[in-house]
């Protein structure tokens, strides 16, 4: 069974999916997506000498603010740094593209440092600052959306099994898992399907299909079948972003 610890890793995940789920269309501007931030939040840039936003209303205010074409971002890799039932920081790196008509997409790798809050048992952001470090050169723009769902989904799941017994029981309960998705469809989508693998230190990956249904505005989508696989050997996997 996982530890707390686990648990508060998963939940700082799934912020972290959903977050990127939210940020990457012009739907969702509900009440229910910001309640993933605390009231007191504040959105930063380049190592915190750009405050965009002090507060969940200016937050807010900045979302309207942006403009919405599509865009993908790829975890590439994230660290969890425990703080006890209060919080902790969650660190990662982003692949971060937005495609253009007849060309490459442009670009960049962002550094991501948050903290994350647990008041009241919820986990919230209460900072956030993202941080350009390299050019992203990448080509072939490389959606991620329904991706990003089907994993704040999971992470959620792994997180607090009661969401949804039935298929906690057909994830598992791995302590320390690695979950990739691979779901292609555009944003947004209503229904679509995620091959999920789930990694566990020193097993081989367990990989299913899972199908989703997402009215977008929701927290998290619903999952309405799941479809498992043989367990295969790492070499068979095609190699995508990893989550640690």
């Amino acid at each position: 069974m996982k530890t707390t610890i686990a648990s508060r890793r998963y939940a700082a995940l799934a912020l972290a999916h959903r977050w990127f789920g939210f940020l990457e269309t012009e739907w969702g501007e509900t009440l229910e997506h910001l309640e993933m931030f605390d009231p007191s939040v504040t959105l930063s840039g380049r190592d915190g000498t750009v405050v965009f936003a002090r507060d969940r209303d200016e937050l807010r205010a900045w979302f309207a603010a942006v403009p919405d074409p599509t865009s993908s971002h790829h975890i590439l890799h994230s660290v969890w740094t425990d703080g006890g039932p209060d919080g902790g920081s969650l660190s990662f790196v982003v692949a971060y593209q937005a495609p253009r008509e007849d060309l490459p997409p442009v670009g960049s790798i962002i550094r991501y440092t948050t903290t994350v809050t647990f008041h009241g048992g919820t986990a919230r952001f209460a900072a956030l600052d993202k941080t350009p470090v390299l050019p992203n050169t990448e080509p072939n723009y490389q959606a991620s959306w329904a991706a990003h769902r089907a994993q704040a989904y999971l992470y959620t799941l792994l997180s607090a099994p009661d969401l949804n017994p039935g298929a906690a029981e057909a994830l598992g309960f791995p302590s320390d898992a690695v979950i990739q998705a691979w779901a292609p469809a555009p944003a947004p989508a209503s229904s679509y399907t995620a091959t999920i693998t789930v990694q566990e230190q020193n097993c081989e990956p367990r990989v299913s299909r899972w199908q989703f249904e997402d009215s977008w505005d929701a927290a998290l989508p619903t999952p309405v079948s799941i479809t498992h696989f043989h367990q295969m050997p790492a070499t068979d996997i095609n190699p995508s972003p990893v989550h640690r």
